[in-house]
């Protein structure tokens, strides 16, 4: 792991800031949310870097799990936008006991030998096809100590069914993988052709597991987004609710898409949706600009919801709940962005801009990980930049997986 040079961690509290660290990019903090919160921004971590004139586009958009207490992987693309392709770089990674060390690698042990396309890693160079980015999604941490995480989609060619395994000792050995099968309701004349869920899980103090899943038809746009929730442990996965639907977001390009849900409780549930991208500006570019992002909450586990937009535009949102309380508003397109709330996402406020606005190519993919009370560990990508802010001559320009830590707790 490499650490880049000229970057300071970034106190940012009080009233608004303009401060620049090396490629973390822009950092403000205004409004009277940031009168509440004392935000603390390490130096960037880079997982991996590659010149950017040996290959376009690899290593973005990075999805993180648990595999266990001690140990952290990451998923993302080895060879450009496309499930299939040359490997560009190996995939995918991990991280022991901590974030100092990350190692190309299958992360998980198996209790039997693992047997599934795709493969449980790919080398560099070596062709893939369907390409799913392995069994990294919805993880679910049970009530009674078990982690379950699953495939990121499923489809009608499968039964409408996703691979699914499980660990009940820590990610000492985990087993899988298993069918984990989502059921349509009998009434549906027109299902989706393709089911995808690729944030966190909620998991309820009874262990049921509930997924904000989306799909259409062939998988194609306009996008509904459901609730589906498992019993079993991630078995079988049933039908709740529709969380929202085109006709919710009329005017959108996509429908409400990729969704991050998070509990409130047992019973009160917040997701937030991408709905799409203005004209011309959709993919990695510098130019890439979402429109604003969609809400839905509830009450009673799902059976209704209350809609509206949220003044933040974005793709793939991630939310997390600190232990202290906080929400944390992960998305991009523009740059890659934090946003935070102090009263249950009702919301949000506190931007912090982890690179330029519009000067910096990435995904936009934003994900996170609490890993110690109040702190996190956030990772995002960047295409064919430098570095290093400041130069003489013309920078080496890199594609890399990028990280910092952020310490955010109340002041008051």
């Amino acid at each position: 792991m490499n650490r880049l040079p000229s970057c300071r961690p970034v106190l940012l509290a009080g009233i608004a800031g303009l401060l620049f660290s090396g490629c973390v990019g822009l950092h403000t903090i205004p409004g009277s949310t940031a009168l509440q919160l004392s935000v603390d921004v390490s130096d960037p971590i880079v997982m991996y870097k590659q010149d950017h004139a040996l290959q376009y586009a690899r290593g973005t958009h990075i999805f993180l799990t648990e595999v266990s207490s001690n140990r952290i992987g990451a998923t993302y693309f080895p060879g450009g936008e496309g499930l299939s392709g040359l490997a560009a770089i190996p995939w995918p990674m991990y991280a022991d006991h901590g974030i100092t060390n990350w190692v190309f690698g299958n992360p998980y042990t198996w209790a039997e030998p693992f047997t599934s396309s795709p493969p449980a890693s790919i080398e560099q160079g070596v062709g893939y096809a369907d390409f799913t980015l392995g069994i990294f999604f919805a993880p679910a941490h049970l009530p009674d100590g078990r982690r379950v995480q699953f495939s990121s989609w499923s489809n009608i060619r499968n039964g409408m069914t996703r691979q699914m395994i499980f660990t009940e000792n820590d990610g000492a050995t985990w087993k899988g993988p298993f069918e984990s099968r989502y059921v349509f309701p009998e009434t549906w004349t027109n299902t989706p052709g393709l089911l995808v869920a690729e944030r966190p899980s909620v998991v309820t103090s009874d262990g049921t597991i509930y997924q904000a899943i989306y799909g259409g038809t062939n998988h194609l746009p306009p996008f509904s987004t459901y609730l589906y929730k498992s019993t079993d442990g991630g078995f079988t996965f049933s039908y709740v609710s529709t969380i929202a639907g085109p006709s919710d977001v009329p005017r959108s390009t996509d429908g409400p898409c990729e969704p991050a849900i998070i509990a409130l409780s047992d019973t009160e549930f917040v997701c937030v949706m991408r709905t799409g991208a203005r004209a011309g500006t959709a993919g990695i570019s510098l130019n890439a600009t979402a429109d604003l992002m969609y809400e839905s909450r509830t009450t009673d586990a799902g059976l209704t919801w209350k809609k509206r937009f949220i003044s933040v535009p974005g793709v793939m949102p991630r939310l997390l709940r600190v232990s202290n309380g906080i929400l944390v508003l992960g998305t991009g397109r523009p740059g890659n962005r934090l946003y935070f709330s102090l009263d249950d996402g009702r919301s949000w406020g506190g931007e912090i801009n982890l690179t330029p606005i519009h000067q910096v190519m990435t995904s936009g993919y934003v994900d996170m990980l609490e890993i110690a009370p109040g702190r996190l560990f956030v990772t995002y990508d960047i295409v064919n930049a430098s570095l290093t802010r400041f130069w003489l001559n013309e920078p080496k320009r890199y594609n890399a997986m990028m990280a910092v830590t952020i310490d955010v707790k109340r002041r008051f």
